[in-house]
């Protein structure tokens, strides 16, 4: 038997603006029975009645390694990036799944770490993340599109929820360079749009996230095939792009 939590779209629409609730909210509770094929976390019930398009043949090896957050919603920078800038994911292969490392820097200059994992669900381009530890049955994160390289390398990606509260572009760049990098993020952009996403709601309200007085900024010293270069800026100072 699970309880029926009330109020969710409430205290999370609160949450995104910042503002607590006067006083503690009552549970609804039922005495339903339901069966685990039957029981929807608050993302299935969302993408029940109004799914998202996902990117459904996703390598998960091409998506692993260090992704800069270009942009994210406003539940995401008023609740766990709450005073955050430079904010960075990185993504590592384990048995059961995938290792999350979250980083950013806090506004008095120090650097906030924090550890996940990320479960496999069963569906392509569908996992469960959570902090310290995900969910195979709690599908929240769901890639929706990725851009990729002449080479078929992953470069962006969108990364949403059904509820379309919460939203990211993720991209091995931390800014925007050059004419693909804008067209790669306007079709991102795009494709979050036409999937329902009222990008200047004022519940979502995307916004870009500070990357570019970040310092990533450093000299390659080393070019190997992948994004595992040891550098931050990867593409500086590297023959033939990696």
């Amino acid at each position: 038997m699970r309880n029926v939590i009330g109020l969710v779209v409430g205290l999370l629409f609160l949450s995104a603006c910042g503002e607590a609730p006067q006083q503690e909210a009552e549970l609804v509770q039922t005495d339903v029975a339901m069966t685990s094929e039957e029981e929807l976390s608050f993302s299935d019930t969302c993408g029940y009645f109004n799914p998202i398009d996902i990117q459904s043949d996703l390598d998960v090896n091409k998506y692993l390694g260090e992704w800069y957050e270009l942009g994210t919603s406003a539940i995401v920078r008023n609740t766990f990036e709450r005073g955050c800038s430079c904010t960075k994911a990185t993504y590592t292969l384990q048995a059961d799944g995938v290792m999350v490392k979250n980083a950013c820097t806090l506004e008095d200059g120090a650097e906030n770490i924090i550890f996940g994992s990320a479960k496999f669900t069963g569906r392509q381009g569908v996992l469960g993340v959570g902090f310290p530890e995900g969910d195979a049955d709690s599908a929240n994160y769901y890639v929706m599109k990725v851009e990729t390289d002449e080479k078929g390398n992953y470069e962006m990606a969108l990364v949403g929820e059904p509820c379309r509260l919460f939203l990211w572009i993720l991209s091995r760049k931390p800014v925007l360079e050059n004419d693909e990098d804008f067209r790669r993020y306007n079709n991102l952009v795009a494709f979050a749009e036409a999937n329902d996403y009222n990008l200047d709601s004022w519940y979502l309200n995307f916004q870009p996230t500070e990357q570019a007085s970040c310092g990533w900024e450093t000299e390659c010293t080393e070019v190997v095939d992948t994004y595992e270069t040891g550098c931050q800026y990867f593409w500086q100072d590297c023959e033939d792009g990696y």
